[in-house]
């Protein structure tokens, strides 16, 4: 989306109207993770950790520019749509079966409480619960594989114990979620990117003694384990381009008014989706106990 005052090269054709592309999908790919109960038992513990005792004072908001749709060329605006398509059934096709377990409510709470806290925008702390729902699942899934070539390897007592692997992942869970809204600011938000004195600020208000070489590791962390592929499509993404769409087909609405209403439907879709898709599930099957297979 372009920002007001910005100029384009190109004019567009006001008579072109545009709609979404349809991909062909691919066939859906496993691998192998902890179970089930061990995904759950270790989501349980992160959820009650210390995040819990972090304080979130509400600072002043920054100016954010406003934003301007329907100005994007044609040929541009359909060539980011055809993009998208592609890269989002490329996701369906690589979707983790635990895709979404780090979008807990409280987590998702914590991500966007800090944004706002460290003045971002809308753009950052949607595309950091993306990325720090991503990279969790990968970095769990490495460690859990390591852990398993170990015990292979070597005598079970020299091995590091999944358990105290946990201990060690429910410890440094804020780290990593903090450097996931860092990394999120520096992809949407330069003029207001969020610094290390200021995580480390906050992460010393939740009881931790963490120093600047940890939040440069656990960035390193994040981008290695997601082969540095952190510019996630998130539903912020689909709202604007299709607001854009529609700036682009001569809406008549105000789109800015639209959008900020999209952004409060975003939020409480993200904070209650557990019960949302819950009650989508029972109303698709038609039945108020789905099994575990239907799930």
């Amino acid at each position: 989306m372009g920002r007001a005052g910005e100029t384009r090269g190109h004019q567009r054709n006001p008579q072109a109207r545009l709609s979404m592309p349809e991909i062909p999908r691919k066939a859906h790919r496993t691998y192998m993770r902890p179970s089930q109960g061990e995904m759950d038992a270790l989501l349980d513990v992160m959820y009650h950790h210390k995040m819990n005792n972090a304080q979130f004072n509400i600072k002043l908001r920054v100016s954010i520019p406003s934003t301007s749709f329907g100005i994007i060329p044609s040929d541009i605006l359909e060539d980011i749509l055809i993009g998208m398509a592609k890269e989002n059934n490329e996701s369906l096709d690589n979707l983790s079966e635990y895709s979404g377990c780090f979008k807990n409510p409280k987590v998702i709470e914590i991500v966007f409480l800090l944004s706002e806290f460290w003045c971002q925008d809308s753009a950052t702390k949607y595309q950091a619960v993306e990325i720090l729902n991503r990279f969790m699942i990968l970095h769990i899934k490495v460690l859990y594989e390591s852990n398993v070539k170990s015990m292979k390897i070597q005598r079970a007592s020299q091995t590091k114990k999944w358990s105290s692997i946990k201990d060690d992942l429910c410890d440094t869970f804020l780290l990593h979620l903090v450097s996931c809204i860092q990394i999120a600011s520096k992809l949407h938000f330069h003029c207001h990117i969020i610094n290390n004195n200021m995580v480390l600020q906050f992460l010393q208000s939740a009881g931790y003694k963490y120093r600047k070489s940890d939040l440069l590791k656990s960035e390193l962390t994040v981008l290695r384990t997601l082969h540095f592929n952190v510019n996630l499509l998130s539903p912020f993404n689909y709202v604007d381009i299709l607001l854009e769409v529609l700036g682009h087909n001569g809406c008549p609405l105000s789109l800015e008014q639209l959008r900020g209403m999209c952004l409060k439907v975003m939020d409480f879709v993200y904070l209650t989706r557990n019960s949302i898709y819950e009650i989508l599930l029972k109303m698709s099957i038609d039945h108020p106990t789905p099994s575990s297979l239907q799930r």
